[in-house]
């Protein structure tokens, strides 16, 4: 009696096993350390403090066939740029004004007439 009953809980624990290791290939199974879903389309903002999909959620920029993502804070004091390789630029807003500065490189972000611009290393991205 015990040798079956042993036999099918190896059986049990094998195929339980071998559905954990097949769920990490999964769509969906590729949690950040914030938990964002990045096959799903989703990153952390560190201006929002929350997993978004920037093209839902922010400005598109572009220059030269090249995009960027744009979103600011709800408090408008930081504006957060997603460039297209992956970087990220951080860049905070000067008291009373419509410029925000990324405080080690000196690239920036500003609304003059009326046109969202980021001014990059990679070039000047801009929305109408």
């Amino acid at each position: 009696m015990k040798r079956p009953l042993f036999f099918l809980m190896t059986i049990a624990l094998v195929a339980f096993g071998a559905c954990q290791s097949s769920m990490k290939g999964l769509v969906g199974a590729d949690r950040d350390d914030h938990g964002c879903i990045a096959s799903a389309g989703y990153t952390w903002s560190y201006a929002l403090h929350d997993c978004i999909r920037v093209w839902e959620q922010g400005h598109i920029l572009s220059y030269g066939g090249q995009t960027a993502g744009l979103v600011f804070s709800a408090d408008s004091v930081y504006a957060e740029v997603f460039c297209h390789d992956g970087r990220r630029v951080i860049c905070r807003r000067k008291k009373g004004q419509t410029l925000w500065t990324a405080r080690k490189t000196g690239e920036k972000v500003f609304v003059r007439n009326g046109v969202l611009t980021a001014e990059l290393t990679e070039g000047v991205f801009t929305k109408e």
